[in-house]
């Protein structure tokens, strides 16, 4: 995708700052004087540096037409599974912020001349609206204008531009790609000029979408093309663990506390959400709660706790009168106090609901079904992650059978640079021709390694060497075969020899057969790129600190008269090479 929008003039990325989503710090306008003269055991609220990350910024497009029901419901049961996945991706070892716009299109409730399009939601990161909005959508009518409503969204969202972030359109339909007055070509193109990526879903049979354009669309800005059964329904998995956790979300909401013009409004939305959720079952209703426990469910514009982790923040500016009643008597200390308290409360009941997630997702890895990958939130899940993947975010996704910490592979691919860089130096006098590697192997304390598979050494090999497979190196084992470090070791491979008759059954090279970058045709090539086993050898002997080692350098004819072979084909071998001769 870099490679394709580079080429492209006028292309920027997004880079935002990053909301302060995971930030656990308090901030108030209050002494530690002031909140010792009226509790000691009260210790100053201190706010830690504020840290960055970068954005991903996601416009859902929903055909809204009359066949479109069994989209909005899956939709509006995957939301919070959906959230859940992106509240994994780091950047930078910093959580990713996430902002989600909601349009819908082709239903002929809307206004005709603007494409019966809406923007429902602008982008935003107050999930609760994104689900009041979502659960608010109903199905009408139709003419769905695919282009017209990419060309809306990626003209009235703030798609920011400089480099870093992930803009993200996902548009899902049924109908014809092509239709309305607006070229779906150039949307996608305009897109993909303000680094945006489009990602089609077509609501039915693959070749359909396929048919109509929904590929075409996706493939101009190198998104994915998908699409899902819309009759597929959401599958959850009880566990043990869901009734304690939607217990848990009791005592979550008990720890907001609503302020200012929106505090009352928020709180009942909160609450609406959750009976929404429940709707589709008291596990959609945990996944909420997984949701609400996690860094990107932050409503600083109405909650207390969570406006309190702003360094700018003052808790004496906000007006008594739109406190919750409890609060509006307390003295500015008492106030910073019960914040305190709700916030360590907060924390508290979060962490219980990740580690019953845990094991939550350990008895689903255990017991539970495949899950389907023609769902909604599944195929929006594997685009997003490989599309993140691709601009630098990791994801540190839980969701395996025993719910530990990912951890790296032992794999040091500086280090491997590094030895590459010193060996390749070491090697370049130490390429000889098929003489010096004929004398040098009737010496003492010499070897000729061949670190072919054993299959292809059992047929034949040079007279003379051992075998140890390239597969099979490792320190303790190279001590085993090879002793001493000082020994001179003589190392060939295929790619030494001619492909001739009397060679390629045995030594096929290792030449690439397809062109390589600048190049259209490999055959046209004078010398061909090769992947010759000799160099990671070479490589690898010299990490392990076997230093005295020769590789040989000259191409070999069969024809070639002190070249003698063993293995089951040298017999065939030496009869070809008599007849070459001849």
């Amino acid at each position: 995708m870099e490679n394709l929008r580079q080429s492209k003039k006028g292309i920027t990325l997004t880079l935002v700052m990053a909301l302060l989503m995971s930030c656990s710090s308090n901030s108030f306008s209050l002494s530690e004087s002031d909140l010792t003269a009226t509790n000691q055991n009260i210790a100053p609220l201190i706010t830690p540096p504020i840290t960055t990350s970068s954005s991903i910024k996601i416009a859902l497009l929903l055909d809204t037409s009359g066949s479109m029901d069994g989209l909005l419901e899956q939709a509006k049961s995957q939301l919070w599974k959906i959230v859940n996945q992106l509240s994994m991706a780091k950047k930078n070892d910093q959580n990713a912020s996430l902002q989600i716009a909601l349009y819908q299109y082709g239903n002929d409730d809307l206004n005709s001349n603007e494409g019966y399009i809406e923007n429902v939601l602008p982008l935003s990161s107050d999930l609760d609206e994104l689900s009041e909005k979502l659960f608010g959508l109903t199905t009408n009518g139709g003419n769905e204008y695919c282009g017209k409503v990419i060309q809306t969204a990626t003209n009235q969202l703030d798609w920011q531009s400089e480099a870093g972030g992930l803009n993200l359109i996902f548009i899902a339909g049924n109908e014809a790609f092509t239709q309305g007055n607006v070229d779906y070509k150039t949307s996608c193109k305009n897109a993909l000029d303000k680094g945006i990526t489009i990602n089609t879903i077509f609501c039915g049979d693959y070749d359909g979408g396929v048919n109509t354009n929904w590929l075409n669309g996706a493939n101009i800005t190198e998104g994915t093309y998908m699409n899902i059964d819309m009759g597929e329904k959401t599958i959850y998995v009880e566990t043990p663990y869901d009734q304690t956790i939607a217990d848990l979300n009791v005592k979550l909401n008990e720890t907001y506390i609503g302020y200012g013009e929106l505090g009352a409004h928020k709180k009942n939305q909160q609450n609406v959400q959750d009976n929404n959720s429940k709707l589709y079952g008291n596990e959609n209703m945990v996944t909420r709660t997984i949701s609400k426990s996690n860094h990107l469910y932050l409503n600083t514009s109405w909650d207390l706790v969570d406006a309190s982790k702003d360094e700018s923040f003052k808790i004496e500016s906000v007006d008594s009168e739109t406190l919750p009643i409890e609060m509006q008597d307390m003295s500015t200390v008492e106030k910073v106090v019960h914040v305190k308290n709700k916030k360590e409360e907060r924390e508290l009941i979060s962490k219980q609901i990740n580690n019953l997630n845990l094991k939550r997702i350990e008895y689903i890895a255990s017991t539970g079904p495949d899950v389907t990958t023609k769902s909604l939130d599944a195929v929006m899940i594997n685009a997003i992650k490989k599309q993140a993947i691709s601009k630098g975010f990791i994801f540190s996704d839980v969701s395996t059978k025993s719910a530990t910490v990912y951890r790296e592979a032992n794999v040091d691919f500086d280090f491997f640079e590094k030895v590459s860089d010193q060996a390749k130096k070491h090697r370049s006098s130490r390429l000889i021709d098929f003489e010096t590697f004929t004398s040098y192997s009737k010496n003492e304390n010499t070897i000729i390694l061949d670190t072919r598979s054993k299959r292809m050494y059992d047929r034949m090999h040079i007279k003379g060497a051992i075998h140890i497979n390239f597969s099979d190196f490792t320190q303790q084992y190279l001590k085993e075969m090879i002793p001493d470090t000082n020994t001179r070791i003589l190392i060939y491979c295929n790619n030494n020899f001619y492909q001739e008759p009397a060679f390629i059954s045995s030594f096929l090279t290792k030449a690439i057969d397809i062109p390589a970058v600048g190049n259209t045709n490999v055959k046209n090539l004078k010398t061909p790129n090769t992947l010759a086993l000799n160099i990671p050898t070479y490589i690898n002997l010299y990490g392990y600190h076997y230093r005295n080692v020769f590789e040989l350098h000259e191409l070999i004819s069969s024809k070639h008269q002190n070249l003698e072979m063993e293995g089951t084909d040298a017999v065939n071998f030496q009869l070809n090479k008599m007849n070459i001769k001849n």
